[in-house]
């Protein structure tokens, strides 16, 4: 991501952001980073954050939702969702009780405990809904569970 201008001073922040509190998580949830450049360009000075190689944003994914407007989900080469952009970042502690499963059952908010990442995550499409819209009318999905169960 190359920017100039105004924006520096934030592609810098998530810069440090990457380096420090999201280093562990490169590769597996995150891309790698692969530094901060500098430069001069026409138009004043510029920099370039280099992440891995990334396809595009997840299809319906709408980061201007949420709260911290800080993230976008984007796909890398294997189709494995990764969270970028994280210029307004701030770490905190998150009461997030079980792992993000993509193609399964959206879980409920009260049972996940993030409703930030729950969101952003629906939005995404990662899960499977619990309801769609039929006839024009919103019908809940009936659970796999629960099929299993009445079998």
């Amino acid at each position: 991501m190359l920017v100039y201008g105004r924006r520096m001073k934030r592609i810098r922040r998530e810069a440090r952001f990457y380096a420090n509190e999201l280093q562990k998580l490169q590769g597996r949830m995150l891309p790698r980073f692969h530094g901060l450049f500098m430069g001069e360009m026409q138009d004043g000075d510029s920099v370039c954050l280099v992440l891995d190689y990334i396809v595009g944003t997840l299809p319906g994914f709408n980061n201007t939702t949420y709260r911290t407007a800080t993230w976008d989900f984007v796909e890398n080469k294997i189709d494995r969702p990764y969270i970028i952009n994280f210029g307004w970042a701030e770490r905190h502690v998150c009461q997030k009780f079980m792992p993000i499963v993509s193609n399964t059952e959206e879980p409920e908010w009260k049972e996940f405990h993030c409703d930030e990442l729950h969101d952003a995550y629906t939005e995404a499409q990662g899960w499977l809904p619990r309801t769609v819209v039929y006839l024009r009318r919103k019908v809940t999905v009936p659970s796999w569970r629960t099929q299993l169960k009445n079998w």
